[in-house]
């Protein structure tokens, strides 16, 4: 199988609300355009920074729903806190996702880890 995935990318400023409305948008596009599609993979926030892990929450839970009324059985992406890094990059862990998680099905949550700034072991 071959998959596609739609990346909504923020640098500066990280909080995904501030471009909600963007989002909205173009994932209402998107997702309507490729809806027949099974290889097409959501992520709806990548790297969000500066904001807390339940922001993110409450922002993939208004997005999440604009690509399922396009796309069913979408497979979500949603990023965590600092970078995408679970809290690693601020000391923190994988708890409060995994205490706290998204309210849907078919979510992925991603990690990016970066050996130079995280550590190696």
């Amino acid at each position: 199988m071959r998959a596609a995935t739609v990346v909504w990318h923020m640098l500066t400023p990280g909080d995904p609300h501030v471009n909600l409305a963007r989002a909205r948008t173009s994932f209402t596009a998107v997702a309507q355009r490729h809806a027949a599609r099974t290889n097409i993979l959501y992520e709806v926030a990548n790297e969000p920074n500066g904001v807390s892990w339940p922001s993110i929450k409450r922002y993939a839970e208004q997005i999440i729903p604009v690509i399922r009324a396009q796309d069913p059985e979408a497979v979500v992406l949603v990023g965590a806190r600092a970078w995408s890094s679970l809290g690693v990059s601020d000391g923190a862990d994988e708890t409060e996702v995994v205490d706290n998680q998204v309210n849907a099905t078919n979510i992925v949550y991603t990690f990016h880890f970066y050996a130079a700034s995280h550590g190696s072991g």
